[in-house]
């Protein structure tokens, strides 16, 4: 039985790390949140992530070398700034010692290949890739920086491989998965907005579903600029089988007879449940849209095909390359957890001279903080280096 220490920024990020967690051998699961800025998670995130008060709950810039000395393992569910300030000051705490904290390094959900988001996560003792592509890049990096590391193809987190597969014949529910900030601009949400309309006056017996983001009202870190619950308003005679929903996706998946979005993570879930999937064409094959990684899926199609009545489906070669993953994946990941804690065969700063954690400080960085400074000055001084010091200080007068 292990005491875990979670900790994780955003709520997609906690909600993997919890549902992981949960999977490992717990006695007990702390969680630690790095607040950036003002409700980060709204209530209605947290009660979907199942964030109950069976939970301790820290603040990250309060925790020490003495805290995390306590925990067995700390599952690491944050952005590459955060990883490297993270394990930078975490391998400096703890040098050359054996005798810490197990790091595990998981992504929240799909990076679409990002060498520069695992090599960050490098400097840990296992590393949680989400298909077989990830893997692949994370060992030739590890190759370089990190000969410790064990790297598992463990699949997207978010995945249940308990659940049954989807085999159902009739088309009914009709989902169309919303991204934020993809598209971006009004006119590109309006234009989808339209086809969504298109879409279910066409098909009068069928269900077509937006399932948001963020509900109007709902304070968070994600801002929803342009939703469309507020641009629907600006359309008139919309079919009454065309409506939003809110629940947690998960479930939603059991509704679900086809999937529809962008670049989501949730693209890839249903693909791993069987359920048909479509990924829209209509605005380019854009790398700020992330559409650019479906090229080769055989998975992008536009608004009039579909409308249409054509469907897609992924190529299986494709399909093994990015959602593929190892079986018995949570036993492997308990074997390698075991034995790293058996053996002590874990990273230590003074494996390489460089590791993925460490960067040079960049003329960039007294301009991030000037920018910190003005639209974050409590969180600034929060986590300044000179603040820390004085506050060390102090513990010894």
């Amino acid at each position: 039985m292990y005491n875990i220490l979670v900790i994780a920024t955003y709520d997609s990020f906690l909600r993997s790390a919890l549902i992981l967690s949960k999977r490992i051998n717990a006695s007990k699961i702390t969680v630690s949140i790095n607040y950036t800025q003002k409700n980060q998670l709204s209530v209605k995130q947290l009660n979907d992530i199942g964030l109950t008060g069976e939970y301790k709950v820290l603040e990250l810039y309060k925790l020490s070398k003495k805290d995390y000395a306590q925990y067995d393992i700390i599952i690491l569910s944050i952005g590459n700034n955060l990883s490297r300030q993270f394990l930078t000051n975490f391998h400096r705490d703890f040098l050359s010692e054996t005798d810490r904290p197990l790091l595990i390094s998981i992504f929240a959900g799909v990076i679409f290949g990002q060498t520069d988001t695992i090599l960050c996560k490098i400097d840990t003792d296992i590393l949680l890739a989400n298909c077989k592509q990830d893997t692949e890049i994370a060992k030739r990096l590890s190759e370089l920086y990190n000969g410790n590391i064990e790297i598992i193809n463990y699949g997207l987190i978010n995945i249940d491989n308990r659940r049954f597969s989807s085999n159902k014949k009739e088309e009914k529910n009709i989902f169309f998965i919303d991204q934020v900030k993809i598209p971006y601009s009004r006119q590109e949400r309006t234009y989808v907005l339209s086809k969504l309309i298109d879409f279910a006056r066409s098909y009068p017996d069928k269900n077509v579903f937006i399932k948001s983001r963020v509900l109007p009202g709902e304070v968070t870190v994600h801002k929803d600029k342009y939703s469309y619950i507020n641009l629907i308003k600006n359309f008139n005679d919309v079919p009454k089988n065309l409506s939003f929903r809110s629940e947690n996706i998960n479930d939603l998946y059991n509704e679900m007879d086809l999937c529809i979005s962008f670049s989501s993570t949730v693209i890839l879930e249903a693909l791993y449940y069987k359920i048909p999937v479509a990924v829209i064409s209509d605005l380019g094959i854009l790398e700020r849209y992330a559409s650019n990684f479906f090229l080769d899926s055989g998975l992008l199609i536009s608004f009039d095909k579909l409308i249409s009545g054509n469907r897609v489906s992924v190529k299986h070669e494709w399909f093994d390359k990015y959602i593929d993953f190892i079986d018995h994946r949570d036993a492997v990941l308990s074997r390698t957890i075991k034995e790293k804690l058996i053996s002590k065969k874990i990273y230590t700063k003074d494996d390489v001279l460089f590791g993925g954690a460490y960067a040079f400080k960049r003329e960039g960085d007294i301009k991030q903080k000037a920018k910190k400074l003005i639209k974050h000055p409590i969180l600034f001084f929060r986590d300044s280096k000179y603040l820390k010091a004085i506050k060390q200080a102090f513990k010894f007068t």
